[in-house]
């Protein structure tokens, strides 16, 4: 069960954020499709910035979707373990699932600006010239708006090894406190022991005298 627990709780995500990404592709193509098919030569000015932003679309979403892949499959802490020993050449690590991991957050928003923010401002140009908004419009952009919004939230969700670092900050604290009780508590064990002593004397002079 916690096997199952640990999955859900690593994939879901993930799933879902693949999942807006590659809607967010689709939608780009039904936009493109049948923006293609109008031949007023108002909206046939629109076909080459929508195909290539088409393009960018599937290259950023293959990436991220990669890189989601990557990040579930590919344990983090034992990518970086081999990094520090020096396993890997610099730019076998710039090839390596790690450096894609760490630099999700990058991906994502390069899709963002590259592909989602472009998509808005073409589906909002082209509404305008034609003075309605086609449902292949709506389509495009409630794609790409979930996924801006997913991509925002899984860029500001705080990472499981960012937890388990404060974790193992905390446990540190935790224990030099405890040896710093310790020796604080054995300082007090050598002065009482030395006060009995002391005392002991005292008391042994005391009944010679």
């Amino acid at each position: 069960m916690s096997f199952l627990r640990d999955a859900r709780k690593t994939w879901t995500p993930l799933i879902k954020v693949a999942a807006a990404s590659a809607a967010d592709v689709w939608g780009d193509y039904v936009f493109y499709s049948r923006t293609s098919l109008d031949t007023d030569a108002d909206i046939e000015k629109y076909e080459l910035p929508l195909f290539i932003f088409f393009i960018i679309s599937c290259v950023m979403g293959a990436i991220t979707i990669f890189t989601l892949l990557c990040k579930g499959c590919c344990p983090q802490k034992n990518n970086k373990s081999k990094e520090e020993e020096g396993g890997m050449s610099s730019m076998m690590s710039c090839l390596s699932c790690q450096c894609l991991i760490s630099r999700m957050n990058q991906i994502l928003s390069m899709e963002i600006i590259f592909e989602d923010i472009p998509q808005f401002v073409l589906a909002g140009m082209i509404s305008h010239e034609r003075g309605l908004l086609t449902p292949a419009a709506v389509f495009n952009l409630t794609t790409s708006a979930f996924n801006f919004i997913f991509n925002i939230l899984d860029m500001i969700n705080p990472d499981d090894d960012d937890d388990d670092d404060d974790d193992d900050d905390d446990d540190v604290d935790v224990d030099s406190e405890k040896k710093n009780d310790d020796n604080d508590n054995k300082g007090e064990l050598v002065y009482n022991n030395s006060a009995t002593r002391s005392s002991k004397t005292n008391n042994v002079v005391v009944e010679e005298a």
